[in-house]
């Protein structure tokens, strides 16, 4: 399976969202209080603006013209001012299960 990594747009909303959903659905047996309406909720606003740049940055991994996984994360300032570093955050990521272990 041949894929290609490419950012994320606003028009790779509603995919994150299934896919995040599909992350929710596969922690269900550890997490039993997970919201699992979360991706269509508040998770919309936080996609929105890591899709726009805003936020943060996505990454979707396309295979056959299909997204088959994402990745969002950022740069964050930490406190206190004193120490100015950025610190990256791993937000969420989800690859389908027919294309894990293929170097996605």
């Amino acid at each position: 399976m041949g894929f290609s990594i490419r950012p994320g747009t606003i028009d790779d909303l509603a995919t994150v969202q299934r896919l995040n959903t599909a992350l929710f659905e596969s922690d269900r047996e550890r997490d039993p209080y997970l919201n699992f309406d979360w991706p269509y909720q508040d998770g919309e606003e936080i996609f929105r603006g890591v899709l726009e740049g805003r936020l943060g940055k996505c990454w979707a991994a396309e295979s056959a013209g299909e997204v088959v996984g994402y990745l969002t994360g950022g740069l964050h300032r930490t406190l206190p001012s004193f120490r100015p570093i950025l610190r990256g955050e791993l937000l969420t990521f989800y690859v389908v299960p027919d294309a894990r272990r293929q170097g996605v």
